[in-house]
This record gives C-alpha cells, sequence and structure tokens, in this order.
C-alpha cells in the first residue's frame, strides 16, 4: 500500500505542469496563438487543419509559408500537445520537422470526443525545454486561443482573409 502511495504521488508531482481541462462552456471563434521565443514576440499562428480520422485526432495550428512554428495536438487515449518547427527545406538533421518537447501546458477544451463536422475551441499555454534547434537554445511560448472544424482546414491569409476547406480536399 505504502507504495501504491509513493507511485501516485509520485505521477502527480511529473505531470504537476501539464493541466487539461473540459469546459463545455469555453467559446472562442478565432485562432491567434502568440509564439515567443525567450518572451520576445516571434509569430502569430492563425491557421488550423483538423484531420478527420476520430480514432487519432490531430489539430495543427501553424501560418501558410515556407517554414515557422506551429502546435500540434493529438488527441486519442490521451491529449498531447507539442510544438513542432518546420521548414520547406531539410533544416532539421535532414528532416523537415522537428518536434520540441514541452516543460509545462495549461490546455483547455470544450469536450473531450469529437466527430467529424464538430467544432474544436480552446485555449494553450505551454513553454518548450529549451532547443538547440531555437536560437541560441532558447525554449519557446505559446499562448492563445484556437478554433478548428474537424475535417476541415481553416486557413486564413494575411489580408485577414479567411478560407475553410475540407482536409480531404487538400
Amino acid at each position: 500500500m505504502y507504495k501504491l502511495f509513493l507511485i501516485v504521488i509520485l505521477i502527480i508531482l511529473l505531470n504537476n505542469d501539464k493541466n487539461i481541462i473540459i469546459n463545455s462552456q469555453f467559446r472562442t471563434s478565432k485562432t491567434d496563438l502568440k509564439v515567443n521565443i525567450n518572451n520576445g514576440l516571434s509569430e502569430v499562428l492563425h491557421s488550423s487543419m483538423c484531420n478527420d480520422r476520430l480514432d487519432s485526432l490531430s489539430i495543427i495550428i501553424s501560418n501558410i509559408g515556407l517554414g515557422g512554428s506551429s502546435l500540434r495536438i493529438l488527441i486519442n487515449n490521451q491529449i498531447n500537445p507539442k510544438i513542432v518547427l518546420w521548414s520547406d527545406y531539410e533544416q532539421y538533421n535532414n528532416k523537415h520537422t522537428v518536434d520540441i518537447e514541452l516543460e509545462s501546458y495549461d490546455l483547455t477544451l470544450n469536450k473531450r470526443k469529437f466527430n467529424l463536422g464538430d467544432t474544436i475551441m480552446g485555449y494553450i499555454k505551454c513553454e518548450s525545454k529549451p532547443s538547440n534547434f531555437v536560437k541560441n537554445n532558447a525554449s519557446l511560448q505559446i499562448e492563445g486561443d484556437f478554433f478548428s472544424i474537424v475535417g476541415k482546414s481553416i486557413l486564413m491569409r494575411k489580408d485577414g482573409k479567411k478560407f475553410i476547406l475540407n482536409t480531404k480536399d487538400l
């Protein structure tokens, strides 16, 4: 019994910087994630893409362009957010992308289970561990609201125009 108690305490201590809240009352109508490198604004993410595989839902929040940072939230048995750096050329150890491990995060979602066409609304505040893929081995911070639709891509251009596409059409 004592060993079980110690294991439970250890799990709580290891996960105390990773909080997920399901709040059915949470609402937002936009995606506006601010990405900071060592507390200096780097970019703001406005576009989202959500696959239509309900057994392993994946939300990617990014910008249109040739590279940058993005937030990816995997929803299956667990909910796992992560920061991904991406590029149009293989600049990350001969790969187009690299995952940056999170040090801590607070994530709010409007619900836990989603169906095709459902709206996913949330808020995230996260910080990565320092990474050698970021200038000066810095950490990344992302904070803000996001809005996505299961099976759709919502693309936001710099001029503010929004396009909604079926993910299968891409």
